[in-house]
């Protein structure tokens, strides 16, 4: 059995999640939502806005790093969140399977240049339904994005290339915010088939 990976990505920014806290984090957030609500109420949009993206990243960092979603697509996503949801992961064999993955809670890096970055490695395997290991973990390439600003939103989408014997599969991968160490998992349950027909991928 031969695995072939292809990274295509594209990041835009963190994914708000708001996770339990301590009642001093607590309160210092519910301090600042008040804040931002003060701002919208004297006028000041521009400011009650900076100080909602700063509150989004600072709820961001402290849920941690994690993928809110990871699903199969029909074709590449094309933007944060715009893509069509393949109804099945039924392919025939060789057939490429695209991956849509939303990350949360991962690190901003200044730079000296003040560009921010965000760096993520990827690793990929193969497994059996039950959990078995198919193939041996492999790195399969870097996510990397520099911004000026501090974006909000992030995505990035991936396209496995798998032969081998029809069957059933999961297919599992790590992400690694590299900053921070913090590493997120994900499987995807997928299927090949004999030969395409109406419920196989072309």
């Amino acid at each position: 059995m031969s695995v072939r990976f292809s990274p295509d990505f594209l990041v835009l920014a963190a994914v708000l999640v708001l996770t339990g806290a301590a009642a001093a984090s607590a309160q210092t957030l519910t301090s600042r939502v008040a804040a931002i609500e003060a701002a919208l109420a004297s006028g000041a949009a521009e400011d009650a806005l900076q100080q909602a993206r700063d509150l989004h990243h600072e709820v961001a960092a402290q849920a941690g790093f994690g993928v809110r979603q990871a699903v199969l697509t029909e074709e590449l996503a094309t933007g944060f969140g715009i893509y069509t949801p393949r109804a099945q992961p039924v392919y025939a064999p060789g057939a490429p399977v695209f991956g849509y993955v939303e990350p949360f809670g991962y690190s901003l890096q200044p730079g000296a240049d003040g560009l921010n970055a965000m760096v993520f490695d990827i690793d990929f395997a193969l497994l059996t339904p039950e959990g078995e290991a198919l193939t041996d973990i492999t790195p399969m390439g870097v996510v990397e994005l520099s911004s000026r600003s501090r974006p909000l939103d992030a995505y990035f989408h991936l396209t496995y290339q798998i032969t081998g014997p029809e069957g059933e599969y999961l297919i599992w991968t790590r992400v690694t915010d590299r900053p921070s160490g913090q590493e997120a998992e994900f499987t995807i349950p997928v299927s090949f088939g004999a030969a395409p027909s109406a419920g196989l991928s072309k």
